[in-house]
């Protein structure tokens, strides 16, 4: 069990979960280092000024993306992209419930450093409000 305090972009018109990329017009950007989540959810970037519409969740994966009808340019995804997947406080609940309810034993962070965020961060997070989902879905009884 894993996750990551990195948004990834798709480009090329992918705009949902489970789309193929072509490799050539169809990338996939941002991630690790180029799109830390305490970029993703600072004031005023992308995830901030989107609309409530555009905030979907993956009911298979339980993971939250961003989706837009129209392409956007985020300087973090070096291209127009439609489709942000990312984590949040209520993907990483539901990862430690499965892993309870399945008899795992723990979780693999990607980019720890990546999910203190910044004072006023988007929908009022505290800074540390990443570790806290993690404690209270891993560690607290």
């Amino acid at each position: 069990m894993g996750t990551a305090f990195y948004a990834i972009c798709y480009t090329g018109g992918i705009t949902a979960p489970r789309q193929p990329t072509n490799g050539t017009t169809q990338q996939i950007t941002g991630g690790d280092n180029d799109y830390p989540l305490s970029l993703f959810f600072a004031a005023g970037g992308t995830f901030d000024s989107s609309a409530a519409s555009n905030r979907k969740r993956d009911t298979t994966a339980a993971e939250p993306y961003l989706t837009f009808a129209t392409a956007v340019n985020d300087a973090h995804c070096g291209a127009a992209t439609q489709y942000i997947p990312y984590e949040d406080e209520t993907s990483i609940a539901a990862k430690g419930a499965f892993s309870k309810a399945n008899g795992y034993g723990g979780i693999i962070i990607w980019t720890l450093q990546e999910g203190w965020l910044p004072a006023g961060a988007s929908g009022g997070r505290a800074r540390n409000a990443l570790m806290q989902a993690l404690k209270l879905a891993f560690i607290d009884p």
